[in-house]
């Protein structure tokens, strides 16, 4: 998947519908395609997305080499999203164990504007490159889920994100 992009604010309340979007837009350009979302080696955390998975959730996931209560274990775990059907994915997806070890997350940076006063040149300087960063948001958005210009632009100001 796409990662590292900078988005809008609003999209913070609607990464669901962000994300339907974007996953929509990559398959239809990669038809056929498995998109990584996340690779990480469990002993390993930062940053940390939520609460390492417990042994029993990590048992049912296949993870049988563990023994329970017996602490930390070398898991490596791979997040796929993967949109097939017979015509454009004609073959089952197989998996192989790989020595790839890694690590991947997508990651989207929404960015929250300082909102206090200023009174030297850098903070002017800060608040003049705003509306230039707040349009490098907006294309990223639109490239990202083929959302309407318009749409985004409106929603934006709604946060306060005036556009150059």
């Amino acid at each position: 998947m796409p990662t590292g992009d900078p988005i809008p604010l609003f999209v913070q309340d609607r990464f669901g519908e962000f994300y339907d979007a974007m996953f929509d837009r990559q398959v239809a350009e990669h038809p056929g395609t498995t998109f990584l979302e996340y690779s990480w080696n469990l002993g390993f955390c930062d940053p940390c997305s939520s609460a390492p998975m417990a042994p029993g959730e990590l048992m049912t996931l296949g993870v049988t080499w563990m023994q329970p209560n017996s602490g930390s274990v070398p898991v490596f775990v791979t997040r796929l999203h993967v949109r097939y059907d017979r015509d454009r994915f004609p073959e089952d997806l197989t998996l192989h164990e790989t020595a790839d070890q890694e690590m991947f997350q997508a990651r989207y940076v929404i960015t929250h504007p300082f909102k206090g006063s200023v009174a030297c040149d850098a903070g002017a300087h800060y608040l003049a490159s705003l509306p230039d960063r707040y349009t490098q948001e907006a294309e990223s958005l639109r490239k990202l889920t083929g959302w309407d210009p318009g749409m985004i632009r409106t929603r934006m100001r709604e946060t306060g994100e005036q556009l150059r």
